[in-house]
């Protein structure tokens, strides 16, 4: 009898009991059995129309949460997690305030308190202008590049860029790095962190800037020189990495999709811990980015090997980026050189030939 006000049945019911309708009539219309409308009838007869009400009605929810809860929670919102969205405030209530509570009640709670969730207030764009690319199917494969210049430290704070990638398989992030701008130096420490935790990936997928594309300064139109390498590119051609380029940001939307997310979330993680410098956020970083993965980013497939394996060993000391390095080929070692710190070398387990060009 779901959807029937008690007042309707109670009418149905005693038309059917005066018989004024029959019994198959009744049932009918209630969209009940006529052996559960003659229960009707007899418990009609009893306790009258109180029957028809549902056992519940009038009892206060067990998973009701208390006024003092509530109270908690928005104190909580407005002071200390003030800016979050509201699934980045469940996930710091329940796990780093310990306040088991699940997203619609957490949301009629602020909503009610007069909060707007600041995510979910962005103008949305129709999802079938740019049709969506399919995924690389092997981690590693190819991974999206940028930078993205916004107030990650404050709003009132001068704007810094955040350089990173993303895996097009599985969405990891990595590599993300602050500087003032985005420069070389940004994306030398973003590949440093790449190579370090997960190897040699086979091809970047970024914009054309200057970066990665070399650009006649005469030529009024700023065509590209493909004969011509960037420092980026020389380092990246040495280290068997290919890259692609493009104009088009629709192209790299998971890059893109990925600025989105953490212009939501890291600012806030910044502003939560306190952190207003460069050097200090650089620091945060890898914590950030291990906890971000674990929500976000899918396993890598299992069912087909990657193409080429990514992994490599991590030498004594950490890479300092400052100037393009050299590299050698050793058999099964690379030794990357970079100006005024000591050689590092890391093993390469993967199946890919050196490039002939760095033998």
């Amino acid at each position: 009898m779901k959807g029937f006000s008690d007042r309707f049945v109670e009418g149905i019911v005693k038309k059917a009991i005066k018989g004024t309708i029959s019994t198959r009539e009744a049932a009918t219309k209630l969209g009940i059995s006529r052996q559960y409308l003659n229960r009707l009838k007899n418990k009609y007869g009893e306790v009258g129309g109180s029957c028809f009400a549902h056992g519940n009605k009038g009892k206060e929810r067990t998973w009701k949460t208390s006024f003092d809860l509530e109270q908690v929670i928005v104190k909580l919102y407005s002071e200390k997690y003030q800016g979050f969205n509201f699934k980045h405030f469940l996930e710091k209530l329940n796990e780093v305030e310990h306040i088991r509570i699940s997203y619609q009640p957490l949301y009629r709670i602020l909503a009610e308190a007069g909060f707007k969730s600041p995510k979910g207030q962005r103008t949305r764009k129709p999802s079938n202008i740019h049709p969506t690319r399919p995924r690389k199917e092997n981690f590693g494969e190819l991974l999206q590049i940028d930078a993205s210049s916004h107030n990650w430290l404050g709003a009132n704070a001068p704007k810094t860029t955040l350089h990173g990638a993303i895996d097009d398989a599985t969405g990891t992030a990595m590599g993300l790095y602050f500087d003032k701008e985005e420069t070389l130096n940004g994306y030398y420490n973003m590949l440093r962190t790449i190579l370090l935790q997960y190897g040699i990936p086979e091809t970047f997928y970024t914009d054309n800037r200057t970066i990665f594309e070399y650009r006649k300064a005469a030529d009024r139109n700023g065509s590209i020189d493909k004969d011509v390498q960037t420092q980026f590119r020389r380092c990246c051609q040495q280290l068997g990495i290919g890259i692609i380029t493009t104009s088009v940001p629709q192209a790299k939307g998971r890059i893109e999709r990925l600025w989105g997310t953490l212009q939501s979330r890291l600012t806030a993680e910044l502003a939560l811990n306190y952190i207003h410098t460069i050097d200090d956020a650089n620091a945060f970083l890898p914590s950030f980015t291990v906890d971000f993965n674990r929500r976000f980013a899918d396993s890598p497939n299992q069912e087909r090997k990657p193409l080429r394996s990514t992994s490599i060993r991590e030498g004594n000391q950490l890479l300092s980026f400052g100037s393009p390095p050299q590299i050698n080929w050793f058999g099964g070692f690379i030794q990357i050189l970079w100006k005024g710190t000591p050689a590092h070398r890391f093993q390469w387990e993967g199946r890919r030939n050196q490039p002939k060009g760095d033998r």
